[in-house]
């Protein structure tokens, strides 16, 4: 299951469930937040564009 939010203050959520939050200005995804059988956030991905990597 994945939900959404504007809020990064989401520390709990459904067992082993994610949820999107989103950046309010330009409505992509900022961060990714997984959580555990036990509802506790286990993993954090940050979507943010940091622009070429490469060389």
């Amino acid at each position: 299951m994945r939900t959404t939010s504007t809020k990064i203050s989401i520390l709990n959520g459904i067992p082993n469930s994610s949820v999107d939050i989103i950046d309010s200005n330009s409505g992509k995804i900022k961060t990714r937040r997984y959580f555990g059988p036990d509802e506790k956030g286990i993993r954090n991905v940050d979507m943010a564009d940091r622009g070429s990597q490469g060389t």
